[in-house]
């Protein structure tokens, strides 16, 4: 039940009677918060799970709730106290697992005061117990299931009911099991039987359970169970609570648990904080029934001082003195993380390592960890661990193993030692235990002794003196004659280093004894005679699926596996460690007087024989490489050539062959690990002649294929497939690619796919262009993507090129989008009434792309009187095509036509028709027709057939490449003109095709100089305005330049002359300065004077430019798209344009205007507004700076002179360039109001000798 109290509130609740708290909404709440809970107070119901966890180790799945949060955590207790009010029946024996960390109070315990009360207003949800068995002595609440905390943490969970009993996590729980939870921050207080995990426990276990709290009662108190009876355990566990008691005798109070009583109760190995309380483990009771006095067994269990705790030694403690994954306890030491003060559950916290064999520091790193030994005092009693010398002389931590049918269980290094001190009878075990060599002993669990005992090389490694020493179990005096399986599991870090000792290996001497299913790795183990990783002497015994990988080195009778056998055998075993010795030395056995089979060992690591001496027999046991190991081949021997076990004949060998997987055979099976005979082709290509391999997955092996440009070597059919990038968009490199990306759309109608390309590509090699259709061996054919069917992707060539193309065409109809391609060297043909180089019917866009090769048409396929439309880039085209070119010559012929058919050739497109548009593309092909009858046919250099409502605008073909330029029409549209090659070299074609756009948005470019026709390339062109001739009679071209995107420089041809200057106007007199280079800053104006038409602009890679600031440069940069400027008031503008448009005449500066739609001046606007165009600059000087002093009259025009001629009204002085000067306002000339000079006024407003006159 969840109830919020402050501290009035928590009076008047405690006036309630107890079920009344207990009576929670339930399933009708419809949403719930983060921590499970509607606001109706309803909780989330746990997720019953049915398939997931075998919680009770039967080996069959049971029914477990899930708990991620508070509210599921308090429905679980309702449905176990029947508290439930949707019809939900209690369910006593409900099993859960925490799937999370839960909190309930934030810093509870900080909110408390001395009481257990809520301090001032803050706000506690209280815990109701599941096993509600409070209000009466039994009402059938006891809680009957297992509740796994699966290492979680439940905080601040709060129940104060002074006056009720059982009190706790779980309240009263009988044949039930709580494990593996931390309940931490949590308040628990009434009459008795209150703990910190459970209240009351009967016939149930309480394992690997911390609490971290306080717990208050009159009686029967324990940190963690209140009271325990018969046939209870409580084991693992740590308290670390603050326990409240009446003082009395009688009142039961524990460290870990208050009281006991009844049969076979057993408290085992836990460990709680008696800074916090200092009182006894347990209080049993003395006489309860009948006169008979209870006690049960207490076995290591301690109370351990608050900073002993933190140091980690509680932490050890709890894990029996080893380190490792699965132990169950961690503390963060001295990892670099937060440092925890007591021991936990959570497995991402350090592993706690102790010095060794006197564990009297501790850390996060066993590096950090010196060699300690024990310092007994006089009573044999180690001064630094506490421990008793006969115990703990050798090793610290024996451990009994529990017993399964009278055979131990062995599961941690403490319990192998053990177990060891039982065969061997060293007199280590004084508790009574008899010696026994015929103990039988399974072990559960893989066991770590010592870690890095062998360096990567497998040698021993540098920290051998901190190891501690292994003893071989059986010896001469007592061999081994009972059975060991290890059932899978291996035996890490054994340790044995004395070259005078015998009878050496994890068993020292076996008589009559089995060895079986245990793997010995990361171990050494050096001997005189009879060394064995496995066993160092079998005698009429036998070992059979074992394996070692540790270093075995001794005098004689070295094996392996076994040093020597005598009347036993060795079967289905293995050995990959080193092996060494003097005399009868084998990789799998020294001296063989017995009968050993089916076993292998490493000779890349051993270079003896299997076998070496003795008159035993040897089947099917020999030398296989550390990469036969690896691949997988032993383990499929080893389970006799199966890889399909039965019932009476199981499979045992196992290996996990992905890349680092397993390096050589394990006897458990995880995952899928099994290992299979298969077929290793050098890929899906090649049928016949595999090689032999071993898989996980029963599926025979294919190499990668070899591509040769994107296809496979041995089967040119297959292509390689194109990877998408981030975006889902196909990158093609290569042929290859490009044939499969083709297929993919058309076997799969994948229209929408879209591709880049990343190189060029060369489909076929040779003369593609001019084969005149006759098709080499060696050549593919071309399948044309969307035949029948519509591209709908986007094909972005990156500016690459394809060349060698034979086919129908490139793309069939297009209505997606095709850009920056090139394909060149290519012989496109038959393919009905159109044909293209890019794509034979267009209803999408085609930008950016050129074409150059041979297209063929096949006009016998057509009617009587059908047209067929070819053309460099589409055949026809009823949407977009722009910015495209054709250069090189083009061949279009048809073969077998008939004289009633029409064929329209274009140098971009065979027809332009519906809404069909084509701008800004060039063509210079020569285009050839060839038929073999007297076919019509309309040769033109852009476009042959154009119809209503298509436009073909600002298109150039190469003059004499073609008879027209936009052939048969019924209603022109656009603009076409022949151009010479001339114009095409001097960068004219590449201004015009961009159509007056601004730098940065121009898709054609031409290094002048280099280039002979425009290309799509980096190199812009401006174009700059002729002025009159210099005092060395030779032409002038000035322009003013600016771009808003990026730094950039200007270029001409190294032939050529190029000055850039800052524009600057004082007293009426422009200044033009100079710059040092030719770099421009983004955003600023310049101007520029040379001696060509045409300009390069080049974008910088970088824009670092620092921009001139105004005062030193008059001149402003044009905004990025067309529009009106308007000046301030004391402001006023100048644009560059001539003194009389039409004849070209008297360059310069003017006073700007506007026209009306009239074309008229508005008076008004001179030297105030001004229209911009993109990339330019205009001058905007102060109304004050442009007047000239001595006459007090403003500049109205700067005009560049040529010679000494006086031109204009203001006067320029050009720095650093001699020979160009002017002076200002000639007597008796007249000029316009803009500054124009007129040599012919008629009527109107004129200026002269600085004033205003009326001519009428």
């Amino acid at each position: 039940m969840k109830i919020k109290f402050t501290q009035f509130r928590w009076l008047v609740a405690m006036l309630l009677p107890v079920t009344a708290m207990a009576m929670p909404k339930m399933a009708w709440a419809e949403t719930y918060d983060q921590n499970g809970f509607a606001k109706d107070g309803s909780y989330q119901p746990a997720t019953l799970t049915t398939d997931q966890y075998d919680i009770n180790g039967d080996g069959t799945i049971d029914e477990v709730y899930e708990i991620g949060n508070a509210g599921q955590l308090y429905w679980f207790a309702a449905l176990v106290n029947g508290k439930l009010t949707d019809g939900t029946s209690q369910n006593r024996n409900a099993c859960a697992v925490l799937v999370s960390n839960i909190t309930v109070n934030k810093n509870l315990l900080n909110s408390l005061d001395n009481n257990g009360y809520p301090t001032g207003t803050v706000t506690i949800d209280s815990w109701t117990p599941f096993g509600d068995y409070i209000s009466s002595y039994y009402d059938g609440l006891d809680y009957l299931g297992i509740f796994d905390g699966n290492g979680h943490s439940i905080s601040g969970l709060y129940c104060k009911q002074p006056n009720a009993k059982n009190i706790s996590f779980c309240g009263y729980m009988t044949k039930g099991t709580i494990k593996n939870v931390a309940i931490i921050d949590s308040y628990f207080e009434g009459d008795y039987n209150v703990g910190g995990i459970v209240g009351a426990s009967n016939e149930s276990a309480i394992k690997n359970c911390l609490f971290c709290g306080t717990v208050k009662s009159n009686k029967r108190v324990g940190g963690i169970c209140g009271a325990i009876q018969g046939y209870s355990t409580i084991s693992d566990c740590f308290s670390n609570a603050q326990i409240l008691v009446v003082e009395n005798a009688n009142n039961y109070c524990g460290g870990i648990c208050g009281m006991g009583y009844g049969q076979k109760i057993k408290l085992r190995n836990c460990v709680y904080n008696n800074s916090l309380y200092s009182g006894q483990v347990i209080k049993w009771v003395e006489e309860y029934e009948n006169d008979v006095t209870w006690t049960g067994t207490v076995e290591h269990i301690t109370g351990m001082k608050t900073a002993e705790i933190a140091s980690g030694k509680a932490t050890h403690w709890l894990n029996r003195y080893h380190s490792g994954d699965g132990l169950g306890w961690y503390q963060n030491i001295d990892n670099g993380q937060t440092n925890d003060a007591y021991p936990v559950l959570d497995n991402t916290h350090g592993m706690v390592y102790a010095s060794q064999p006197c564990p009297s520091n501790y850390s996060n790193d066993k590096t950090k960890l010196s060699k300690s030994l024990h310092s007994w005092d006089t009573d044999n009693v180690c001064k630094q661990c506490g421990k008793t010398k006969d115990v703990f002389d050798l090793v610290t931590g024996f451990q009994e193993p529990s017993q399964v049918d009278g055979v131990y269980q062995i599961r941690t290094a403490g319990e192998l030692y053990w177990f060891t001190a039982l065969v061997n009878g060293n007199g280590l075990l004084t508790d009574g235990t008899p010696p026994n060599n015929s103990a039988n002993a399974v072990l559960t669990s893989d066991i770590t002794v010592n870690t890095n005992v062998l360096d990567e090389s497998g040698n021993l490694g540098e920290k051998s003196d901190t190891h501690l020493d292994w003893i071989p179990i059986g010896n001469s005096d007592r061999p081994y004659t009972g059975t060991f399986n290890g059932q899978g599991h291996t035996i890490s870090g054994l340790f044995f280093n004395n070259s005078s000792k015998a009878y050496v290996g994890l068993f020292g001497y076996v008589r009559n004894g089995k060895i079986q299913n245990t793997g010995i790795v990361d171990s050494y183990f050096k001997g005189n005679y009879n060394v064995g990783g496995l066993c160092g002497l079998a005698s009429n015994g036998s070992i059979s699926y074992c394996y070692n990988t540790g270093a075995v080195s001794g005098s004689s009778n070295v094996g392996g596996v076994c040093g020597w056998t005598s009347n036993s055998s060795i079967s289905y075993c293995y050995n990959t460690g080193a092996v060494s010795g003097s005399s009868s030395v084998g990789g799998v056995c020294g001296l063989n007087h017995g009968a050993i089979s089916n076993c292998y060992f490493d000779n890349n690591k051993c270079n003896y024989n299997a076998v070496v001496d003795g008159y035993g027999t040897v089947t099917n046991t020999l030398g296989k490489t550390t990469e036969e190991f690896a691949s997988g081949e032993v383990c499929y021997l080893l389970n006799g050539s199966r890889s399909t076990g039965t019932t009476e004949n199981p499979l045992v060998w196992y290996q996990n062959l992905s890349e680092g997987g397993d390096a050589c055979p394990v006897l458990k099976r995880t995952g899928n690990n099994t290992v299979y005979l298969n077929n290793h082709y050098s890929c899906s290509c090649e049928p016949g002649n595999p090689t032999t391999c071993y898989t996980n997955d029963n599926q025979d092996i294919y190499d990668p294929h070899s591509w040769e440009n994107g296809f496979c070597a041995k089967n040119s059919s297959v292509c390689q497939p194109a990877e998408q990038n981030t975006d889902g968009v196909y990158e093609i490199s290569n042929a290859g690619q490009l044939y499969w990306y083709a297929k993919l759309i058309n076997d799969n109608d994948n229209i929408y796919a879209c591709a880049v390309l990343t190189n060029d590509i060369t489909d076929n090699e040779g003369d593609v262009a001019g084969c005149n259709g006759a098709k080499k061996d060696t050549w593919r054919q071309w399948e044309v993507i969307c035949n029948s069917s519509y591209y709908h992707g986007t094909f972005d060539g990156q500016c690459h090129t394809i060349s060698g193309l034979f086919g129908y065409g490139f793309i069939g109809k297009n209505e997606g989008t095709i850009k920056n391609l090139i394909i060149s060297n290519s012989y496109l043909f038959k393919y009905y009434f159109t044909k293209g180089g890019i794509c034979n019917e267009n209803y999408g866009t085609i930008s950016r792309c050129t074409f150059s090769g041979t297209l063929v048409g096949q006009a016998d396929l057509m009617g009587a009187t059908d047209k067929y439309y070819i053309g460099g880039i589409c055949g026809l085209n009823q949407n977009i095509i722009e910015d495209c070119y054709v250069k090189d010559n083009i061949q279009f012929s048809t073969a077998t036509p008939n004289s009633n058919n029409k064929l329209y050739v274009g140098g971009i497109s065979g027809g332009n028709a519906v809404y069909g548009k084509i701008e800004n593309c060039y063509n210079m092909a020569n285009i050839t027709c060839q038929t073999t009858v007297n076919t019509p046919f309309i040769k033109s250099g852009i476009c042959g057939w154009n119809t209503d409502n298509a436009v073909t605008t600002n298109c150039y073909y190469l003059t004499g490449t073609a008879d027209y330029g936009i052939g048969e029409t019924v209603d022109v549209k656009g603009s076409v003109e022949a151009v010479s090659s001339e114009k095409f070299a001097s960068g004219e074609v590449t201004y015009l095709l961009n159509a007056g756009k601004a730098f940065g948005s121009q898709a054609w470019g031409q290094q002048l100089g280099t280039d002979d026709y425009p290309v799509l390339s980096d190199y812009k062109v401006i174009k700059a305005a002729k002025g009159d001739k210099d005092a060395n009679n030779n032409d002038t071209y000035w322009a003013t330049f600016s771009n808003l995107n990026s730094d950039a420089t200007l270029l001409v041809p190294s032939a050529r002359n190029l000055n850039v200057y800052n524009a600057t106007v004082s007293s009426g007199t422009m200044t033009l300065k100079k710059r040092t280079d030719n770099q421009v800053a983004k955003g600023e104006g310049v101007l520029l004077k040379t001696d060509g038409e045409y300009v390069n602009v080049k974008a910088n890679e970088t824009n670092g430019l620092t921009k001139v600031e105004y005062a030193n440069n008059n001149l402003v940069a044009t905004p990025a798209t067309e529009k009106t400027i308007t000046a301030d008031e004391d402001s006023t503008l100048y644009r560059l344009t001539y003194n009389d448009v039409s004849t070209q005449n008297k360059l310069g500066f003017y006073l700007s205007l506007v026209k009306d739609e009239d074309d008229k001046v508005d008076e008004t606007s001179l030297g105030k507004k001004l229209k911009a165009t993109p990339g330019k600059a205009y001058l905007k000087v102060s109304t004050e700076a442009a007047t000239t002093p001595a006459t007090a009259a403003l500049a109205r025009s700067f005009v560049f002179p040529g010679d000494d001629e006086t031109t204009g009204i203001g006067e320029i002085v050009i720095e650093g360039d001699a020979g160009i000067s002017g002076s200002a306002n000639a007597n008796g000339r007249i000029y316009n109001l803009q500054g124009q000079q007129v040599t012919a006024p008629v009527k109107g407003l004129y200026i002269k000798n600085n004033k205003k006159v009326v001519i009428k």
